[in-house]
């Protein structure tokens, strides 16, 4: 389960191992390449900066590909819960909708739910908005893992 970069993780492990039973990813991108062109520079600054990359995608193009989930979403075969805000500026839905989009061509198991209006942290939405989202995320968990797998508090 990852949120923003750690859907980018998130992303990057599943297409490396078949260990999980069921991901959730929410208000990421597959795409290092899209990213950069987010208008404003927030793309591009994250990419140079959290993302590691060296310069530009024209620059270091095989470095982007190779560490942008996108181009390995056909290894992927664990069902995911993607999640994204309308109105998130720092990963547009645009991104998400992408690789849902991909999901879906490949025949994968991929269920997206977009929140209008709702910015790019889950637990910053409306409060029937975060109310829905925390209970899909343990439905979907429960669907693949088993409502045994939760933690029990005493």
């Amino acid at each position: 389960m990852g949120q923003s970069y750690g859907c980018i993780s998130t992303l990057m492990i599943l297409a490396q191992t078949t260990r999980f039973k069921a991901a959730q990813c929410s208000s990421g991108t597959s795409s290092l390449i899209s990213s950069v062109g987010i208008l404003g520079g927030f793309g591009r600054d994250w990419a140079l900066g959290q993302g590691k990359m060296e310069g530009t995608p024209w620059q270091y193009r095989d470095q982007y590909i190779e560490n942008s989930p996108y181009f390995y979403l056909d290894r992927i075969t664990t069902p995911i819960l993607m999640v994204n805000g309308t109105s998130d500026r720092a990963v547009p839905a645009f991104q998400q909708d992408a690789t849902f989009e991909a999901f879906r061509t490949l025949g994968k198991t991929a269920v997206y739910v977009r929140y209008g209006g709702e910015g790019h942290v889950p637990m910053s939405y409306s409060a029937a908005n975060r109310d829905d989202y925390i209970r899909r995320t343990l439905a979907w968990f429960d669907q693949y893992l088993g409502r045994a797998s939760r933690l029990r508090t005493p």
